[in-house]
């Protein structure tokens, strides 16, 4: 009776210790976390989620310099300094500088409809730009 005991606490601390591995690779939670002000490298060694000039702490706000978007708040670093997203019209040179989420023939817009002329995937609305340069 106690074998059958002791091998189901083994089962269920093997599910509880696989379960709480998978949750952090999906990083749903963070036991390990870094505080504020804490050495870090990327985002999510730190608990706030922002990793920035290699320490943990908050996002970066809009004017601040940055090196990566993920470094500010808004999700955008141009020029290495972090900035709003750009509306629909305006110039871009990638889908991330635009506020919907895509830069087509150098303007923000939105993704193309099959039939539309195309450079990259990420122009198309299917995601795939075939190779004559069509959305399909």
């Amino acid at each position: 009776m106690d074998s059958k005991i002791l091998f189901v606490a083994l089962i269920f601390s093997l599910t509880v210790d696989l379960a709480s591995t998978q949750m952090n690779f999906l990083g749903l939670i963070h036991p390990n976390c870094k505080e504020n002000g804490q050495a870090c490298l990327i985002n999510g060694d730190c608990c706030s989620g922002y990793c920035t000039d290699l320490t943990c702490g908050e996002c970066k706000e809009n004017g601040q310099i940055c090196a990566f978007d993920s470094d500010c708040c808004s999700d955008y670093c141009g020029g290495f300094v972090c900035k709003d997203c750009k509306v629909k019209d305006e110039l871009c040179a990638t889908n991330v500088e635009c506020c919907t989420g895509y830069c087509t023939d150098f303007t923000c817009g939105f993704c193309k409809k099959p039939g539309y002329g195309c450079v990259w995937n990420t122009d198309c609305c299917s995601g795939v730009c075939t190779w004559g340069f069509v959305c399909e």
